[in-house]
């Protein structure tokens, strides 16, 4: 997975691991790590880059052509970062207060 969000943040301005951090709500050392493979993207971590990078699930895990990614206009903070989430591609959701 770290090859797609190294793809998705070089074709939206080349982002740096701290910006993405900040994004999906994570320090940016966790970032550097899962993006190393020394530690793995859990689901909070996907379902935040999906809705950083306005990407499926599907994307992330490889199930679409890399190339299908398009840069986002403009790139919001994830729920997660602001403490909620939801998942609609299948039945996974939670609040975080």
């Amino acid at each position: 997975m770290a090859q797609r969000v190294n793809h998705l943040m070089f074709i939206n301005g080349r982002m740096t691991q701290r910006r993405l951090a900040g994004l999906i709500g994570v320090a940016a050392p966790t970032v550097a790590v899962k993006m190393t493979g020394r530690n793995r993207w859990s689901l909070d971590d996907l379902v935040s880059l999906c809705e950083v990078f306005g990407v499926s699930p599907n994307y992330m895990l490889g199930l679409e052509p890399i190339e299908s990614a398009a840069p986002q206009k403009s790139i919001a903070p994830a729920a997660r970062a602001t403490g909620a989430m939801t998942l609609v591609a299948g039945a996974v959701s939670s609040f975080r207060t």
